[in-house]
């Protein structure tokens, strides 16, 4: 672990990305003390104010704080990416064991139901699924941790592949080892290090599109502070008051910047393929 944290360490990139997935993740576990004001209080007379120092990123149409509402917001944005991420990785995993390790009948049933899945765009496929249930966030969480399961299938799958023949998984079937022994305990601890690397660059694809479905009113309905909701209250006021809309915008690029960091420096110590001699 040492030597991984020091070749991690030597991604600056990596290393910015985790400074601000830390700031993210403290602003959210601390948002009641950082906020300067309450995100539900409305104040009309202070309405479409800019920044001041009563409102340090101004207010929005019914006079709320940005700033409140944006901090508030990280605790959603947050739940969005671990949520979905998960639920897609455990499927994902799931059938892709079930797929590699098995083959024969299993493998192409769920091989087949990969591609029927990546056959549709994630967002689109969310988007009809979302309306059917009705909008909400927990809607929103299931169906996109459904839909984005078939990326970690595949990778998974064609990993198991490679390992299923190796020389201490035919030792642990010559000693009686049962399958699921075999899985769980020389399968899938050498094939849970692309795992990781694709879950990172998959939460802020996640966040991404939770943000897209808040903003057409699909995810987390008022007055719940969503980054997506909040940056589609401000897209009427773009020209009178922009930063409604400049300030949440920001918060997601930053977001998936500092993730986008970590999995690319993740990606460069895992794989071995791709470490500087």
């Amino acid at each position: 672990m040492p030597k991984f944290v020091k070749e991690l360490g030597r991604n600056k990139l990596a290393v910015v990305g985790i400074i601000i997935v830390i700031t993210i993740v403290l602003t959210a576990i601390f948002a009641p003390f950082l906020a300067p004001n309450s995100f539900r209080e409305q104040n009309l007379r202070a309405r479409l104010s800019p920044p001041s120092s009563d409102y340090p990123l101004g207010t929005d149409a019914l006079g709320r704080c940005v700033l409140s509402r944006i901090i508030f917001g990280s605790r959603i944005a947050l739940t969005y990416g671990i949520v979905i991420v998960s639920i897609s990785a455990v499927v994902g995993i799931t059938l892709g064991l079930i797929a590699g390790f098995f083959g024969g009948y299993a493998d192409a049933i769920i091989m087949r139901l990969v591609d029927i899945t990546l056959s549709f765009p994630v967002l689109v496929l969310a988007l009809a699924i979302v309306s059917a249930l009705g909008p909400g966030l927990y809607n929103v969480m299931v169906v996109l941790g459904i839909v984005g399961w078939s990326t970690y299938a595949r990778l998974v799958r064609g990993q198991v592949l490679s390992v299923r023949e190796s020389d201490y998984v035919m030792a642990a079937r010559a000693l009686g080892a049962s399958n699921s022994r075999m899985i769980l305990f020389h399968v899938l601890p050498n094939v849970i290090g692309p795992v990781i690397v694709v879950a990172t660059l998959h939460f802020p694809s996640a966040l991404i599109a939770a943000s897209a479905l808040s903003f057409l009113g699909m995810g987390a309905q008022p007055p719940t502070p969503c980054w997506g909701a909040i940056l589609a209250d401000g897209r009427a006021y773009l020209r009178r008051a922009h930063w409604i809309a400049t300030f949440p915008g920001v918060a997601i690029m930053l977001t998936v910047l500092g993730f986008n960091f970590i999995g690319d420096g993740l990606r460069d110590v895992l794989d071995p393929r791709l470490r500087k001699r």
